[in-house]
């Protein structure tokens, strides 16, 4: 909403630092990657961010993060599944789709916290997990992106441990193709997520033009 956030805590290299009570921070003298620098941003209730950029020796770089609040859809049942929305956007989950971090099977009432960022969002640009579009395609190239949307999704139990899809359960993402895309939208095209380990979107999978969705 504009307003700054304080006690974020962000992390470049191997150097942390805390936001004041404008939401300032500064880390000075850390070494970097030459070809990308990347700013790391968490604190609990929002949606962590990535921020990448080409970093300058001897001299100040500025970066603005802008951190979304996590809001949590309406809980489902484990056994039952079921469907949520955020901005046009729906993920259904089949039954007994879930289970722990160790792989048990999960039952249970399931919070579903997720944010979908359509490309005609005001703040798309300010929102993109690693700021840049840089990506890493199944051949190792790197490339550019276009993007078409995206969606963060966390999924945890009633105490707020996180829960992983159960092997073999597969949850059904839909996505709507924004208006000024549709005309040159594919049948087909590639999907990406976000590596946090690489800082960078990895190729993987393909989303199928269903109407004005994929």
């Amino acid at each position: 909403n504009g307003l700054p956030l304080v006690n974020a805590s962000v992390q470049v290299g191997s150097k942390t630092a805390l936001t004041d009570n404008n939401g300032i921070f500064l880390i000075e003298k850390v070494s970097v990657p030459k070809g990308r620098a990347v700013v790391k941003a968490n604190k609990a209730g929002y949606w962590d961010r990535t921020v990448g950029f080409i970093p300058n020796t001897g001299s100040i770089q500025y970066c603005n993060i802008v951190m979304p609040q996590k809001i949590n859809s309406p809980a489902i049942q484990s056994a039952t599944g079921g469907t949520i929305t955020s901005s046009g956007a729906t993920l259904t989950f089949p039954p007994n789709a879930f289970v722990t971090a160790t792989g048990s099977t999960y039952s249970g009432m399931v919070t579903v916290t997720a944010k979908h960022l359509p490309v005609n969002d005001p703040n798309f640009g300010t929102l993109i997990p690693g700021s840049d579009l840089m990506a890493e395609s199944t051949s190792g190239d790197i490339v550019k992106l276009e993007s078409y949307g995206m969606i963060g999704v966390e999924i945890r139990d009633n105490l707020g441990n996180t829960l992983q899809l159960a092997p073999g359960k597969l949850a059904t993402v839909q996505l709507p193709i924004d208006a000024g895309q549709l005309a040159g939208a594919a049948a087909t095209i590639p999907l990406w997520y976000f590596d946090e380990s690489k800082n960078m979107w990895v190729e993987e999978g393909f989303a199928t033009k269903q109407g004005n969705n994929y």
